[in-house]
């Protein structure tokens, strides 16, 4: 099976050489040559654009960081669309919106050369991708996913099938991201509030640990938190930004309002405005941090 694969990325990286691992054939592509070159002593073939990457291709694998990126890799120039051959599959694994991840299939559908596409975006970070022990959320055509099973079954064992209709994986994605966006912030504003009552951040993050507050996100991003560590970011702060405003409109769209993503969005959008977008997503507790008064002497 021939796979080309968009976007390198934390989250690419780590993917695309679980797949080599396995012994797939993958050409990948990304803006940067330095994560294809990373890959070389590992198996991928590089190519120079998108359309050289899906040239061939059973299976076109987009794990880029949103739908912007992801229209521009399939649909701008040197757009991976066109070069795709008949009856190829193109797997979106990429967190965009069930409506968005429609359009691109409109778009398959609309050329009539037997292409399709299923969404199966993935949880378990830069870690479960490097072991192939995602969890996927897969949705699309019977046939066109039956197609993928192969890779899916690479990236992860762990798979939750939502239907023929492409989207519903990502709509279950998005109640994912809730949660984990909110939780983040959550943790951002105990570990501050701890800090600024003058509680050692060792002892705080025991005590949690063995505690009904605690939750997997605070023992994930909480040492980062801690430490300042933000670089290089193993998921990075921008995406939350972009995945809550997905969960926000999600909402909107079912009449449900959500002040928790709100308030969770308004501080990852903060971080960001003050220069934290491409940092780790822990960074967020910066825009706490930047409220604290000044001491005195």
């Amino acid at each position: 099976m021939q796979i080309g694969f968009l976007g390198l990325g934390a989250m690419g990286t780590p993917m695309a050489r679980t797949l080599l691992t396995k012994g797939f054939a993958v050409t990948g592509y990304d803006a940067d040559p330095a994560r294809l070159a990373a890959l070389a002593p590992d198996g991928l073939g590089a190519a120079e654009s998108a359309a050289g990457a899906a040239r061939g291709a059973d299976v076109l694998v987009v794990m880029v960081q949103n739908y912007a990126q992801a229209s521009t890799a399939l649909l701008g120039d040197a757009g991976a669309f066109a070069a795709l051959p008949n009856g190829a599959t193109v797997l979106i694994t990429s967190t965009i919106a069930p409506s968005q991840a429609r359009e691109l299939a409109a778009h398959l559908v609309a050329a009539a050369r037997g292409l399709a596409l299923v969404d199966a975006p993935v949880s378990g970070g830069p870690g479960g991708a490097a072991v192939g022990n995602l969890t996927l959320a897969v949705s699309g055509d019977p046939a066109a996913v039956a197609r993928v099973q192969p890779v899916l079954d690479a990236l992860g064992p762990t798979q939750y099938p939502m239907g023929d209709t492409v989207g519903m994986g990502l709509t279950l994605k998005a109640i994912n991201q809730l949660l984990a966006g909110v939780h983040i912030a959550a943790a951002a504003e105990a570990l501050e509030l701890a800090r600024r009552a003058g509680l050692p951040a060792e002892t705080v993050m025991d005590y949690l640990a063995h505690s009904a507050g605690y939750s997997w996100m605070l023992g994930d991003r909480g040492p980062r938190m801690i430490a300042g560590a933000y670089a290089p970011p193993k998921s990075a702060l921008a995406i939350f930004v972009k995945d809550l405003g997905i969960v926000r409109d999600l909402a909107a769209a079912t009449g449900l309002a959500v002040p928790l993503v709100e308030t969770a969005r308004a501080q990852f959008q903060r971080a960001a405005n003050a220069g934290f977008a491409g940092m780790d997503d822990s960074a967020v507790i910066e825009s706490l941090r930047a409220s604290a008064p000044p001491t005195d002497g």
